[in-house]
């Protein structure tokens, strides 16, 4: 049952602290679990969220009511991704060597795919009907597999690293993390079309760690390891605009407090926004890199993500709870 906890006092407090203006907040008392994956619903008025007990539960944003709850799943989830048409669930799970489709009203197990190896990587193709998965890497045995959904058969491998895969706003582009660095993909093809890196990023902590697009498909945001973010431009390859995402000091193992774990596009893309793991929320102009707001929770973030429209954060921590603000 999902409870509101002190709801006015943290209207209050981030009434006080937050500068957004029109801001709604709700905290939702989810499980005792910690939060490791939050994907919203392409319509927005939906959230699904996994806890460290592997369950799925989907929430209804506007109701603040539990929709449905997803069990039986053995193993971690890589990723869990909406399908186009909001309709369906996908997860895929590296330990597992198993990629999951779910019905996201009743559900039901649509498809379950055995996989070679165990993927990272998860995005739908735009028209729903197949789904890829990918390996992290850079040799051989890195590959980006295209699965039918219906049959649940591989349709093609790709040798490209695939740790992390997201489309552009019309599907016809790939950005790919096939490790540290970023690439761009014909959707079709899987050709390289663009490498998004600078020599020696690896060593000074450019392991990207979030990415989104900007909704005209011209612009990438990159988040990183060392909490920098950083804006491509697509038609040049170039970086447009980099920022300092929090004030952690990068140390180089695991998923450090410096992470940026979430971004968005805003405002007809020229404001971006992040998240990082020590809880720190920045807003940059696109155009003149000026900071337009700072933020620190008072917690640790185990999993962020914005809405589509950039307008809604929703993000999980450590007290297994799972906090949406609204920006209108």
């Amino acid at each position: 049952m999902v409870k509101r906890i002190s709801f006015y006092l943290w209207v209050l407090f981030l009434l006080l602290n937050f500068p957004f203006s029109n801001l709604r907040a709700t905290q939702q008392n989810l499980t005792t679990k910690t939060i490791y994956q939050i994907a919203w619903s392409p319509s927005g008025d939906k959230i699904a969220s996994v806890d460290y007990t592997n369950v799925i539960t989907i929430w209804d944003t506007k109701t603040q009511s539990n929709l449905l709850a997803i069990n039986g799943i053995s193993n971690n989830l890589s990723a869990i991704r909406w399908s186009p048409d909001g309709l369906r669930l996908a997860a895929n799970s590296y330990d597992a060597k198993k990629t999951f489709i779910w019905d996201a009203t009743t559900g039901k197990l649509l498809q379950s795919i055995t996989e070679d190896t165990g993927s990272l990587g998860l995005a739908w193709i735009a028209d729903g009907n197949q789904i890829l998965t990918g390996t992290d890497g850079i040799d051989d045995t890195a590959e980006v597999r295209r699965w039918d959904i219906q049959t649940g058969k591989l349709v093609e491998r790709y040798t490209v690293g695939g740790a992390g895969i997201f489309n552009s706003p019309d599907g016809s582009v790939l950005a790919i993390a096939p490790s540290y660095w970023l690439e761009l993909h014909d959707a079709i093809t899987l050709d390289r079309i663009a490498k998004l890196y600078i020599d020696n990023d690896y060593e000074q902590g450019y392991q990207v760690s979030s990415v989104v697009w900007s909704s005209d498909g011209n612009l990438v945001a990159a988040g990183y390891l060392n909490g920098k973010v950083r804006i491509w431009d697509i038609k040049t390859s170039k970086i447009a605009n980099e920022y300092q995402a929090n004030d952690v000091v990068f140390e180089n193992r695991g998923i450090p407090q410096s992470a940026v774990i979430a971004l968005a596009f805003t405002m007809k893309n020229t404001l971006v926004s992040s998240v990082s793991r020590d809880g720190s929320i920045r807003q940059w102009d696109v155009n003149t890199g000026k900071l337009m707001i700072e933020q620190q929770l008072t917690t640790s973030v185990t999993a962020a993500n914005w809405s589509a429209d950039g307008k809604q954060l929703a993000f999980g921590d450590s007290d297994g709870t799972l906090t949406i603000w609204e920006q209108d």
